[in-house]
């Protein structure tokens, strides 16, 4: 995950909205690995109904529609919005961790070979 993600999941989590949305179609990308994407629409908190291509994949077209999903959007930027069951904040940071532990572990053996 990269730092532009990472704080973009943050920025969902904190001060998404959550609501029941619907996927409607699916856009299907790639030649050789076939990548599907699910196309959902919701309501919004002022009623509007929005659209939008998720970014998160399927390797094949496995996506029912319709299938109820849940949405999370931003309330001041109703088309920002992602499938809630596409964070995982928890798994990152698991990943995160591990990767600060091994730095910090490198850094611990690796430094005295410097001092010699």
């Amino acid at each position: 995950m990269t730092v532009i993600e990472a704080r973009r999941v943050l920025r969902f989590l904190r001060a998404g909205v959550r609501t029941d949305g619907e996927i409607i179609g699916e856009e299907l990308h790639g030649v050789r690995y076939r990548a599907s994407y699910p196309v959902v629409r919701f309501r919004d908190s002022d009623g509007s109904i929005r659209q939008f291509r998720s970014l998160i994949s399927k390797k094949t077209d496995q996506f029912i529609h319709p299938e109820k999903v849940t949405v999370i959007y931003l309330p001041e930027s109703p088309d920002m919005a992602e499938l809630f069951s596409g964070f995982h904040p928890y798994k990152h940071l698991v990943g995160i961790t591990f990767a600060l532990m091994l730095s910090v572990a490198f850094a611990v053996f690796s430094l005295p070979m410097f001092f010699d």
